[in-house]
């Protein structure tokens, strides 16, 4: 069984890899953020005096200096994964405690742009255009005319891209590079805190102007045809995030659901004819759209956020992160909260440890000889693995009690993973001399080897009062945050994985 363990926690440590080492470091020391990618990240086509970029409006909130040496207008993905060789950049990744990556809409774009190109040529022979010619026309506006008749036949065309050849061929390139790119970070930066933004739609707000006008179907078949091929993208991009490597920032749903428009994207009506309009078709987010992609890359970073009862900047919210990440702790149901301050039960610590573990199978019969459990509830799996282990085990008052509601106590809590680094074949020898705590005359005689071994790898720190005194508190009632912050430092402090 122990053995067993140990391969189950091995099994975690490509997700643990996401977690920061900062977050269980307690020094003031500045954090570097390093931004890697295309025009996203440069801030491109931002306007308005004081106008700023995702990356400085990240970093702001978030206590971090911003490195932006490697943002780049037009990088693809190639270029990206050639920019990790380079040595500078490499000392830079291997440096930073966070990255963020935008990358691969110049890849499909540039697939799209010749997709058109071939499609053009082929209906209008004795005027040809290659995709450069297509991009540059698109982008400008000086030929209204071509401009328009382009937009128009382009938008024809998107409806069947995403299939084309040429798309399943940038796909294919994006996924190899994306892959590579990630594998050369973690390699020069295990610990970093790596968030990968996914693509985004431009013009579904652009659809929306030309409503109601000659446009119209126009703009539906442009917002379709960018919806199909993003869509591609992204389940790359989240198949790879499923690996624990990287932490995406959803930035499609961010800007689908801008209560205005977040992109430069629009329409200009340029004369009394209705239908007479310069469309504006720059992806590239306003200041509206970067404030948007900023609190994107904050909810990567930390994904506590998205629970209603959990604070920003509190003292757990790296603990919760981790817990999230590493798929050891959840909210209730469907309530969007965390409960970070709730009480622990029994139960509830078993299914913390049985997750860790990659929930490995157990017989529910050792739960029969136990008056209080019930074998219709949600713990039986994780409950039965525990008690298998050896981790938790009933009352020895002889009666016949398991206890799976009620609060895990700090000191039991201890005894437990004491248990659990033992199990997965730990040195658990080491003992710290507990009459430094004021209370340590209250600890359990049953739990103080336990307690001493906590207190002496650092998994245990301790009680902090008002006057600035640390206790033990060794009946206290254990909380669903403390349990995930004492998780976090005995999977990276001891070594347990």
């Amino acid at each position: 069984m122990g053995k067993r363990f140990l391969a189950a926690l091995a099994c975690i440590a490509a997700i643990l890899a996401m977690i920061p080492s900062f977050a269980v470091a307690n020094d003031t020391a500045e954090k570097t953020y390093l931004a890697l990618g295309d025009s996203i990240s440069t801030g491109y086509g931002l306007d308005g005096e004081g106008a700023v970029s995702f990356v400085n409006i990240f970093s702001g909130e978030n206590g971090l200096t911003a490195d932006p040496t490697y943002a780049r207008d037009g990088m693809t993905s190639s270029e990206l994964c050639a920019l990790i060789a380079d040595e500078d950049a490499a000392a830079r990744v291997a440096a930073a405690d966070v990255i963020t990556v935008t990358v691969g809409s110049n890849d499909m774009l540039g697939a799209l742009y010749g997709y058109v190109a071939s499609a053009w040529s082929a209906a209008n022979p004795d005027a040809p255009l290659t995709g450069d010619e297509i991009q540059q026309i698109l982008a400008g506006d000086r030929d209204l005319q071509t401009k328009l008749a382009l937009i128009e036949f382009a938008s024809g065309q998107l409806a069947t891209f995403a299939a084309s050849d040429e798309a399943s061929s940038a796909l294919a390139e994006l996924t190899a590079n994306l892959t590579a790119v990630v594998t050369g970070i973690r390699t020069l930066n295990p610990d970093v805190r790596l968030l990968v933004a996914n693509l985004y739609n431009p013009y579904g707000h652009l659809a929306q102007s030309m409503a109601g006008s000659a446009w119209a179907e126009t703009g539906l078949a442009i917002s379709a045809g960018f919806d199909a091929a993003t869509s591609a993208v992204n389940a790359v991009i989240e198949a790879g995030a499923a690996t624990g490597t990287y932490a995406v920032a959803d930035l499609h749903t961010a800007i689908a659901d801008a209560s205005e428009n977040p992109c430069n994207a629009g329409i200009e009506i340029v004369s009394y004819d209705p239908s007479a309009i310069d469309i504006d078709l720059d992806f590239h987010p306003n200041a509206y759209g970067h404030g948007l992609i900023a609190d994107e890359f904050t909810r990567a970073l930390h994904p506590s956020y998205a629970y209603a009862d959990v604070e920003p900047g509190a003292w757990y919210v790296d603990a919760i992160d981790w817990a999230i990440a590493a798929g050891v702790l959840g909210g209730y149901g469907d309530a969007g909260v965390m409960g970070p301050t709730d009480p622990l039960t029994r139960a509830q610590f078993a299914e913390m440890l049985w997750r860790i573990a990659q929930k490995p199978e157990a017989d529910s019969s050792v739960l029969e000889g136990f008056a209080d459990v019930d074998l219709d509830a949600w713990y039986v799996d994780s409950l039965s693995w525990a008690i298998s282990m050896g981790l938790l085990g009933g009352y020895t008052d002889g009666s016949g009690l398991m206890a799976p509601d009620a609060a895990l106590t700090r000191e039991q809590l201890a005894v437990v993973l004491e248990r659990l680094a033992a199990s997965s074949g730990q040195d658990t020898s080491a003992r710290a001399d507990l009459s430094a705590f004021p209370d340590a005359d209250t600890v359990s005689t049953w739990a103080v080897d336990a307690v001493s071994w906590a207190v002496a790898t650092g998994v245990v720190q301790g009680v902090e009062t008002p006057d600035g005194t640390r206790v033990l508190a060794p009946l206290n009632t254990t909380r669903r945050a403390e349990a995930a912050a004492v998780l976090m430092r005995i999977m990276t402090v001891t070594d347990v994985e």
